[in-house]
């Protein structure tokens, strides 16, 4: 319950112990700032919390306390409960007894993502895609190259990592976390990145054709984690969101999101409405080889060499395979050394 100034000058260090973010103002009326502070410091969980799926939040304005769930796409806040009333200690204090029955894929945080404070390394699993028992392997990597730093969307996270932590610091591989929008149908894998990477080097390959510029997958799929009862499921909105919060809790509103989170998404019309809820799933790939991005080569040389490979692999993929990569920047085109 800091100040604004206070918590958003925080180090990584510190934000990273918190499990619930919070805060609390002397009035009622003051509801509407509150949920803005909140939506503030989940950017700083995402940010700093490398294993953060979704996260809690609690707001405290006067005697009337709010529970707020922060999603990838919406804000769900759960009705007033007035600790004045009997009701609502009685709803609080039920909330505080089930808070602390928690697990740690409950409170929003990824459980195949592990930081290991004596070696410095975060710790991290990904599907073995060769496996037929649902086999992981792990991987090791310092913190990642690219955070999650908006509030709401895909929260994608890029890791340098190795096989082996004696290697740690001299990666081979690239590891992608991301929650991208995904049909429920999840035999549907036209937009699965991993399976059109698979795609494209099996193509090229069946067809003799050269493989330069292209990267290729080693491990990935979809993230599972154990949901308390010893089975594995899969880790997707529906994961988050269950039967019973989609019964009660309601949207706070859009403009609120909006205007705080500067987003392209949009984020529904304030209800909340089962159809507005996207699907989204969460998936790992592991990629070689490990590249330099553009903007780390001093030579103009290099420049001109690396964009002239980019865009003759993406020809030959466009061509070959029928792929068409439709959102190039100078954040995934990679040059090797």
């Amino acid at each position: 319950c800091s100040r604004a100034a206070d918590a958003e000058s925080l180090g990584s260090a510190e934000v990273q112990d918190i499990a619930i973010i919070s805060e609390a103002k002397w009035l009622q009326s003051e509801h509407e700032q509150a949920y803005r502070q909140l939506i503030r410091y989940s950017r700083l969980l995402y940010a700093y919390q490398h294993n953060r799926r979704f996260a809690w939040g609690i707001t405290v304005c006067g005697t009337v306390v709010r529970v707020v769930l922060f999603t990838h796409d919406f804000i769900f806040a759960s009705a007033s409960m007035d600790v004045r009333r009997s009701e609502g200690r009685t709803e609080f204090i039920q909330f505080i007894v089930a808070l602390s029955y928690c697990d740690e894929s409950q409170l929003g945080f990824d459980t195949t993502v592990t930081w290991c404070p004596t070696a410095q390394l975060w710790t991290i699993e990904c599907s073995d895609f060769n496996s037929e028992n649902g086999a992981t392997v792990k991987y090791y990597a310092r913190d990642p190259v690219l955070v999650a730093e908006r509030k709401f969307g895909r929260h994608t996270r890029g890791f340098k990592a190795s096989l082996d932590p004696s290697t740690v610091d001299t990666p081979d591989t690239f590891i992608k976390d991301a929650w991208p929008y995904a049909s429920q149908e999840l035999a549907d894998t036209s937009r699965d990145e991993l399976q059109i990477i698979r795609n494209i080097q099996d193509t090229l390959q069946a067809r003799g054709e050269s493989t330069a510029g292209c990267v290729a997958a080693v491990h990935g799929g979809i993230v599972k984690f154990d949901a308390g009862t010893g089975e594995m499921v899969n880790d997707s909105t529906n994961a988050i969101i269950d039967p019973v919060l989609r019964e009660v809790a309601t949207a706070i509103s859009a403009k609120t999101a909006m205007s705080e989170a500067n987003e392209d998404e949009a984020y529904g019309d304030g209800e909340s409405k089962e159809a507005d809820i996207r699907f989204r799933v969460h998936r790992r790939i592991a990629i070689q080889p490990v590249g330099r991005p553009l903007y780390t080569f001093d030579s103009p040389y290099a420049l001109i060499i690396i964009l002239a490979d980019a865009m003759e692999a993406h020809t030959r993929i466009l061509k070959t395979c029928g792929y068409l990569h439709r959102d190039l920047s100078i954040n995934n085109i990679m040059g090797l050394v």
